[in-house]
């Protein structure tokens, strides 16, 4: 039987009832709660591929990060010291004085997790992520519901969600090919995946739930605030504004950047309910104001922190700028196309809507993404030094756009075509994803030697370094200061209650100053009398020397990384005596040492 015509027809306006009442039952969540738990425990694969047995060589443990490994070492640390009983962490990248006030809830949570059980920090940092992509994925399915998609409109903004990246992957296979000039590829900076410039994994659900809890809270966070906020500008009392008030509360918390757009688009929602008769205008301004004044205390103690501690201060003010508009236009791809598709429909259903009831003027939520998407491309070029961090949330609109768009294609398909357009349309838009992982499990497999040039740390340990950071852990306070090389220096505090002199690009305020310090106590051919006059400068009381530092002798001489030309650190240095000895790791201590204080 042949499918009857309707190319005639306009397309019909998404409904407006969120789900169906068979949906709203137990039945909707089961399902959804499965496919995001299977696409949570997908993203477990490449750690366990990293997790086997000689993978980067025999000796080398993989300590559980691939990807972003010095940001997670930082969360890490902050982990392990609440999991120690403090409330307010510190900087322990940084031997610049301070004046500790920070404490982010997510971290907090994880350490009296990791204080309760006796868990490692990874292993809780990995559970918290995997629980966290699932409410995630479960709230997109929410949101593309409340915003008006059918069935097939709500799993397509789930997959995309869940798989979908741009054309980064079509620049990295032309500069890894040569077809495409590195120069070429830098400029063009497309954000889903990473030749010689620098991905966004927060811009990408994907890459966030593949790599980072922290993306992945502040995004569950966006989407529930979304959520929550539409049914406040919808639904009488003031349940959901006060519950949307609640999770601004948290998410200017837990990620205090992402408050900045959620705050836009919740104005232009209730300025926009008013401006149709939704909802009075008296309503409307009283909603926005008590969920606006609900999410301001904990973005009043990050101003307060960074007003107390300049060590804060300074971190903030170091420029996170996005890459070049090729870079979000690359980097979103074919979701980004069919998403602009996706704009047009919502806004013509608002007009057909309108044309159909002139005397009840509404604004259809499906508008709502449309609003998103044009307020987050604005705010990553905004004259702020933190426009990068704007991204994150980003791919969601995008992806219920696009959702909008194959679901008003479904219309005029059969069930068996559509789903072979999906398909097709998935396997265009994956790509980037899979190159993503292959390329941190190649530089996983040499351990990020091919990365030690731009001081990037590495994914595995030998048993020696383990031993000695388990030293470290054991005899050492906040008060001492570990001078190592910056690849051993951001695996320290993770483990360990000490500062180390560098470890950090971002943390380690001054970086550069303390890198430069570091490389010059290290390097074979500085002469003693230079080598004790930077060790004073460091402040530090403790210096590690292992494969590490052994690596960075190498590089700073130019040698091959198999050679052999080291240094003796002890010459005509009486002052260091050896507090730790293990296989290739020694500990000394500096007699005599001043450390400078915490603050």
């Amino acid at each position: 039987m042949s499918r009857p015509d309707t190319s005639h027809r306009s397309p019909s306006p998404p409904p407006q009832n969120p789900l169906s009442c068979k949906e709203r039952g137990q039945g909707v969540r089961l399902p959804v709660l499965l496919a995001a738990l299977g696409v949570m425990l997908l993203t477990c694969v490449p750690y366990l591929i990293a997790s086997l047995p000689g993978f980067a060589g025999p000796g080398q443990h993989f300590q559980g990060l691939l990807w972003g490994v010095d940001d997670g070492n930082v969360y890490r640390s902050y982990i392990r010291q609440h999991a120690s009983g403090h409330f307010f962490a510190f900087n322990q990248y940084s031997t610049e004085p301070q004046n500790p006030h920070f404490v982010n809830l997510l971290f907090l949570g994880m350490g009296l997790v990791c204080r309760l059980t006796g868990a490692s920090s990874v292993l809780v940092y990995h559970l918290f992520r995997v629980a966290g992509g699932v409410i995630l994925l479960y709230l997109i399915y929410l949101l593309a519901a409340e915003i008006g998609l059918g069935r097939r409109g709500r799993w397509a903004a789930f997959l995309l969600a869940s798989f979908s990246s741009g054309l980064g992957w079509v620049i990295y296979r032309g500069v890894t090919e040569g077809t495409i000039s590195p120069a070429t590829g830098t400029r063009l900076a497309p954000l889903d995946v990473a030749f010689g410039w620098v991905a966004m994994p927060e811009a990408v659900t994907f890459l966030s739930l593949l790599t980072n809890a922290l993306f992945v809270t502040g995004l569950a966070l966006m989407a529930a605030i979304v959520l929550w906020g539409l049914r406040a500008a919808r639904e009488p009392g003031w349940h959901a504004t006060l519950i949307t008030g609640a999770l601004l509360l948290l998410l200017g918390n837990v990620h205090s950047y992402d408050v900045v757009v959620l705050y836009a688009l919740l104005g232009v929602l209730f300025l926009a309910r008013a401006f149709t008769r939704t909802l009075p205008w008296p309503q409307a301004l009283a909603r926005y104001a008590v969920l606006g004044l609900m999410g301001l205390p904990t973005l009043a103690w990050q101003y307060y922190v960074q007003s107390v501690d300049a060590i804060w201060a300074a971190k903030y003010l170091i420029p996170k700028t996005s890459p070049p508009l090729s870079g979000y236009l690359l980097g979103y791809g074919l979701p980004l196309l069919v998403a602009v598709i996706g704009a047009v429909l919502a806004v013509h259903h608002r007009r057909a809507f309108s044309a159909s009831e002139p005397d009840q003027p509404r604004l259809p939520s499906a508008l709502l993404p449309v609003v998103w998407l044009v307020l987050g491309f604005a705010l990553v070029y905004a004259p702020l030094n933190f426009q990068r961090k704007l991204a994150e949330g980003l791919h969601l609109p995008l992806c219920l756009l696009a959702a909008l768009a194959l679901e008003q294609l479904s219309r005029r398909l059969t069930a068996s075509s559509y789903r072979a357009v999906f398909a097709l349309f998935l396997v265009v838009a994956l790509p980037s994803n899979l190159y993503y992982v292959a390329d941190g499990l190649a530089h996983a497999r040499v351990n990020n030697l091919d990365l030690a040039p731009v001081n990037y740390p590495p994914a595995y340990l030998t048993t020696d370094e383990m031993a000695a950071l388990r030293w470290l852990g054991a005899n050492t306070s906040r008060q001492d200061v570990v001078l190592s090389s910056v690849y051993t220096g951001n695996h320290v505090p993770p483990s360990a209650p000490c500062r180390v002199v560098a470890g950090h690009w971002d943390e380690t305020v001054h970086f550069g100053k303390y890198l430069a310090l570091t490389q010059r106590f290290y390097a074979p051919l500085t002469p003693p009398e230079v080598r004790r006059y930077t060790l004073t400068q460091s402040g530090a009381n403790l210096i590690v020397y292992g494969p590490q530092e052994r690596l960075l002798q190498r590089l700073l001489t130019a040698l091959d990384p198999g050679g052999m030309r080291t240094a003796d650190l002890t010459e005509n240095l009486p002052e260091l005596r050896p507090a730790f000895h293990q296989g290739e790791v020694t500990i000394y201590r500096v007699q005599g040492a001043v450390v400078p204080p915490v603050g």
